[in-house]
């Protein structure tokens, strides 16, 4: 995931200021390495925001530089707006993939001989939120094989059953994400 403008310019000024501290301590890179247990190169990209360390990375150059943790509050400011950015990003995707099944349950209700419906609301096993589980019965052209019959891998559990001449798609479950079977069987992610 790309990196925002606000997130590049905040590390950009966290690396400043580490390197302004530094410079006032009279310390070279080199010095500050040893006094945090981190390798100079660690404190050469932090510096130019090149790779952004972990948080005790931050810490210890406040203990060596007696920043009274203010370098650790910028990190944990900065991990807080990328975390706020992800959870924007991951609702965004949901409300698209919320919006995709609508549209392909509204599709599959318009078909001549196809019902279709949300059959259950259920916890996502992902992150607890509620997602609908859309069914969709087709009209048999051919007499039934089987009254039930279960596909089983390790990516994906698909249950048919035949009722009235008609057949049942339930959900599909995969590692990753909650999908249905439309009326053209072919998965339509709901979830995740």
């Amino acid at each position: 995931m790309n990196e925002s403008q606000s997130i590049t310019v905040m590390q950009r000024e966290l690396g400043r200021q580490l390197a302004a501290l530094r410079r006032e301590a009279g310390l070279t890179q080199q010095a500050l390495a040893v006094l945090t247990g981190f390798s100079r190169s660690a404190v050469s990209l932090a510096e130019i925001s090149r790779q952004f360390p972990a948080r005790l990375f931050w810490q210890a150059c406040d203990k060596a530089l007696n920043a009274n943790g203010v370098l650790a509050a910028g990190a944990d400011q900065i991990s807080a707006v990328r975390d706020a950015e992800q959870r924007a990003a991951a609702l965004a995707a949901q409300e698209a993939r919320e919006a995709r099944a609508l549209a392909a349950l509204t599709a599959a209700r318009q078909r001549s001989g196809v019902t279709a419906g949300i059959t259950a609301l259920q916890a996502c096993p992902h992150c607890g939120g509620q997602i609908a589980v859309l069914t969709t019965l087709i009209p048999q052209t051919a007499p039934p094989a089987q009254h039930l019959s279960t596909t089983e891998n390790p990516a994906q559990t698909v249950t048919t059953r035949n009722i009235n001449d008609q057949k049942t798609a339930s959900a599909i479950t995969t590692p990753n994400a909650r999908v249905a079977l439309a009326s053209n069987a072919k998965p339509i992610a709901i979830s995740h």
